[in-house]
């Protein structure tokens, strides 16, 4: 059986000293600090580099030391750049601002690197062949912005005006006609959103 190559690019990933290789295979164990000359052998093995945003890329509003000039030697040598982060409240495309304000090579590292669930969502409901039919949509700006850009027509986010909340039974009664619905992360969630989300016609993405 072949193992994967194991990248230690800060050289701490020591047998003696480093707790987490207590529960690895022997042969993972054995994986030595790289040097110049193991890091070029590796390189001629690996495409694609995929990368975290948050605590990887930056760290808050502040770039992690050494990251533009790790990417800048990738993009050198051919190698296609990933980012991929699990927050959706931005686009990719405010994403990719943030990449150039820091310092990163921004005729490489566009929102076409860039993978969060924002665009995901978006691009599968976009494919999904919607034929006019509008998207009851709870989930951030992010979101949005990604529809927005695929003409995919949508409501449902922002506040909600909840005048009607104390009218009895007939509180909740929405006249929709859509034949998705699609849940995000959404600061203005409430029992509003979900009860005219409560349609048989809907389909949780």
């Amino acid at each position: 059986m072949k193992y994967p190559t194991i990248i230690d690019s800060q050289q701490l990933f020591r047998e003696q000293d480093h707790p987490l290789k207590a529960g690895l295979d022997p042969k993972c164990r054995s994986t030595k600090p790289l040097c110049p000359d193991s890091f070029a052998k590796v390189m001629k093995s690996i495409d694609t580099f995929i990368f975290d945003a948050d605590g990887v890329l930056w760290l808050g509003e502040s770039v992690m030391p050494g990251s533009p000039r790790l990417i800048d030697y990738l993009v050198k040598h051919n190698k296609q750049i990933i980012v991929l982060t699990n927050n959706a409240t931005k686009s990719r495309a405010v994403y990719a601002k943030k990449l150039a304000k820091l310092g990163y090579n921004s005729a490489k590292m566009n929102k076409n690197n860039l993978v969060n669930p924002a665009a995901v969502v978006a691009d599968t409901l976009h494919r999904s062949g919607l034929d006019g039919k509008r998207v009851y949509l709870i989930g951030e700006q992010g979101l949005r912005d990604e529809m927005d850009e695929l003409g995919i027509e949508y409501f449902g986010h922002g506040p909600e005006k909840n005048k009607n909340e104390e009218e009895g039974s007939g509180a909740f009664m929405y006249d929709i006609k859509k034949e998705k619905s699609d849940f995000g992360r959404n600061l203005h969630s409430s029992t509003v959103f979900v009860s005219k989300y409560e349609n048989p016609g809907g389909m949780c993405e």
